[in-house]
């Protein structure tokens, strides 16, 4: 029975270790298709529109989601060799017509790149009206909101191992 206990111990705190530590989510979206992606980006009104329409049911066909929603970037298991990691990408763009684009989602980068860059492939291949180009390493950053650390699942399976 404690076997069972510890063992039920590890293997939570490994789940919660391998769901926060390896797949990072970033925001997908972009204000071509969705208004809400621009900023201001308003991440507490989105989630709550996100919840409203959960409950809709679409039958058979799932339409592609063009609607701002956290995407989790999961390309990090198959790069190679780990050169690669995943960030989160912001962009903006400025229009002919003076509206600003942004541009929000995951991206698959040299491992050597550091926070805030731009990804060289993107600076290459740069459109003339871009204004702003920046990653970040952590859920939900290409927001303009703050983040908070989720490790409190961890909490239960920590406690069982203190109990021992």
């Amino acid at each position: 029975m404690k076997n069972q206990g510890f063992a039920l111990a590890i293997f939570g705190t490994l789940f919660f270790l391998i769901d926060t530590g390896f797949a990072i989510q970033c925001w997908k979206c972009t204000s071509q298709t969705d208004a809400t992606c621009r900023d201001y980006f308003n991440t507490t009104r989105i989630l709550l529109n996100q919840r409203h329409m959960d409950a809709y049911s679409y039958g058979n066909l799932q339409p592609a989601r063009t609607d701002p929603h956290l995407s989790p970037c999961d390309g990090m298991h198959t790069s190679t060799f780990g050169q690669f990691k995943n960030v989160c990408l912001k962009r903006v763009i400025s229009t002919p017509n003076g509206l600003h684009e942004v541009h929000r989602e995951c991206r698959m980068v040299h491992k050597d790149l550091r926070v805030g860059d731009c990804p060289d492939e993107i600076l290459n291949n740069r459109p003339r009206d871009m204004e702003y180009c920046g990653t970040c390493e952590y859920d939900g950053c290409n927001s303009a909101t703050t983040h908070s650390i989720a490790f409190f699942g961890l909490l239960p399976a920590l406690l069982l191992l203190l109990e021992k």
